[in-house]
Formats: structure tokens, C-alpha cells, sequence
């Protein structure tokens, strides 16, 4: 059975590379370290950090230094977190855990991105009354496919051993963003439709015979016939 530790590349950097894989190899006794790649906004307790116990992590941050040349051109692309500064733990971690005899996986978040959906809100997905999901990026979406192939590539780079891939699918309406409210019951039925993602890339994707299934979403939603609602662009 194989065994792996998640972990975020704030610990490798608090901690310094030999506390950090002393403490996997001497007192976990596992076989590999599954490492934040890419991740979205969040408020951890980490009660081992020698420099703080409660942390925020920045909005859809990269813990890698991405390579330019394939980002060139790109709407989508990680930007590396500031915690990180001029480092690369990646590279660090790959390193040693090589040294070691460890396996390195990447714990990758994909379409749950708040950064790139608020920076880029027509890669969003758009409900029945065209609202953006800002705190996702849509998978239909030919450049959320694209962001998300380049980055697979990435982490080939370093070598890892696998991906743990987080977030590489549609999402439901709830659990997008902190504080959320409805201020009302809506009911499984009301959220779920909601939920569904209907942008215009799938217009182009599965063409006019969807247009009745959509009308009737958007008669079900909102009294009309879902082609009479103009998302945002």
C-alpha cells in the first residue's frame, strides 16, 4: 500500500527542507509527500508551523514557478503565489524527495481558480440567467482545457510521480465562495438548476438541437425560453 502526506509548500518553506522530510521520512514513515500545486482561497490551522498558526492562502495561487515560454499569449495562466517569493518548491521538493527515495505527487486544484473566474469572467460558467460562477472556470470553456493541459505539463517538468487532481469538473452552486447566502430555501430542485452550466461555448460545442432542452431550463427558471437570455460575454 502507498502512502503520501498532503502538504502545502508554505510547510517546506517554514520549516526548511530537513524538518520537513525528517518528519515524513522519521515520524510519518510514509512513502511520498503529495504537494499544493495550484490552490484556492483558504484559511488553514497548521499547529507544526514554527511561524504561524493560522494562515490565508492566497486566492488561486501557483506554489510553482511557471515556465514562460508556455504561458506566452495565454489569457489563463498561474500566477505564483507571494508566499512563495523568488523560490521554487517544486523544484526543491523534487529534489529531495528523490534524495530520499520519496514519491512526489501534485495536489492540483483546476476549475475551482476565484483568481482566473474573476479576472476572466467570460471563462466562468453561466447559469440559466447568465450569472457568472466566478469562483470557477467552466470546462467546456476551450481555454479552461487548454489552461489545464498546460498544466499537466508543468508538473511533467518536475518529474512527479502522479496528480492529484481537485476540481476537474462541473460544479454544483454551493461551495464556490466564503459567507454564501440564499436567504431563502431554494430546494434540491432550484439548486440544482442553478448549478448547471449553460455558457454560450456550449452553444458552439453541441449546436441548435440543445436549444430546447435549454428553453425549457430557462421557462423552468425564469418564465422564458432560455434563447431569449443574453449572458454576460
Amino acid at each position: 500500500m502507498e502512502s503520501s502526506v498532503l502538504a502545502f509548500a508554505t510547510d517546506l518553506i517554514d520549516e526548511g527542507a530537513e524538518t520537513f522530510f525528517g518528519n515524513l521520512n522519521d515520524r510519518a514513515g510514509v512513502g511520498g509527500v503529495t504537494l499544493a500545486s495550484v490552490y484556492h482561497q483558504a484559511r488553514d490551522v497548521f499547529p507544526h508551523n514554527p511561524r504561524r498558526v493560522v494562515r490565508y492562502l492566497e486566492p488561486g495561487a501557483a506554489y510553482f514557478r511557471p515556465d514562460p515560454a508556455r504561458w506566452a499569449g495565454r489569457r489563463l495562466a498561474p500566477l505564483p503565489a507571494a508566499a512563495i517569493g523568488e523560490r521554487d518548491p517544486f523544484a526543491e521538493a523534487a529534489a529531495e524527495a528523490r534524495r530520499r527515495g520519496l514519491k512526489l505527487h501534485a495536489w492540483t486544484v483546476f476549475c475551482h481558480n476565484d483568481r482566473l473566474g474573476f479576472s476572466h469572467p467570460d471563462t466562468a460558467p453561466a447559469n440559466a440567467f447568465g450569472d457568472r460562477h466566478l469562483t470557477e472556470l467552466c470546462p467546456a470553456n476551450p481555454e479552461v482545457r487548454e489552461y489545464a493541459t498546460t498544466l499537466v505539463g508543468e508538473f511533467a517538468r518536475y518529474g512527479v510521480d502522479a496528480i492529484r487532481a481537485e476540481s476537474l469538473h462541473f460544479h454544483g452552486l454551493r461551495h464556490g465562495y466564503h459567507h454564501e447566502r440564499y436567504f431563502e430555501e431554494l430546494g434540491p430542485v432550484a439548486e440544482a438548476l442553478l448549478g448547471i452550466c449553460v455558457p454560450e461555448v456550449e452553444f458552439y460545442n453541441y449546436g441548435l438541437m440543445r436549444l430546447s432542452s435549454l428553453d425549457r431550463i430557462g421557462q423552468a427558471l425564469h418564465g422564458r425560453p432560455m434563447t431569449s437570455v443574453t449572458p454576460d460575454r
